[in-house]
Formats: C-alpha cells, sequence, structure tokens
C-alpha cells in the first residue's frame, strides 16, 4: 500500500508540472514526504538525491512511453537506469 501512496504522490506532482518535463528537480517536500512514508521500509537507505534521480529518469521514460502511443522499458536496476526502446 505504501508504494501506491507514493506513486500516486509523485504522479500527481508531475501531473501539475508538466509531467516533469524541463525539470532538473524535484520538489524538496516531495522528497521528503516520500522518505517519512517509506522510513520503516527497505528503501530507508535511500537518499533523497536517489528519489529524485528515479523520479526524473521514470518521468522521461514514461513521456517517451506516452509520445510513442507504447513501447518497451529497459531497466538496469545494477546501473540504477531506465530506457525505451521503440
Amino acid at each position: 500500500m505504501v508504494e501506491e501512496a507514493v506513486a500516486a504522490l509523485v504522479f500527481n506532482f508531475a501531473e501539475q508540472h508538466n509531467f516533469l518535463d524541463g525539470l532538473a528537480e524535484v520538489d524538496y517536500e516531495l522528497l521528503r514526504t516520500i522518505k517519512a512514508i517509506t522510513s520503516h521500509l527497505e528503501v530507508v537507505r535511500c537518499a533523497a538525491g536517489q528519489w529524485e534521480d528515479a523520479i526524473l529518469q521514470a518521468f522521461s521514460v514514461w513521456r517517451l512511453v506516452n509520445k510513442a502511443g507504447g513501447g518497451k522499458v529497459l531497466v538496469d536496476l545494477n546501473a540504477a537506469h531506465i530506457s525505451v526502446i521503440s
């Protein structure tokens, strides 16, 4: 349930900010809220900067997939990278 709350918070924020198009950073209050509601989970180890990077990368991919009407998403957890294959 916490992951759904995080997803809803982030999507709502992104929707209000043109799906983060052109943004280089995410609102600190959003990152602080994410850290607070995940403080009892394993992801507590993640720094706010890691959350920010993940959010920005995810919405970059989301915009590409949305614009193309679909696509394949590749995720490399070791490299902390996400991309789209058309």
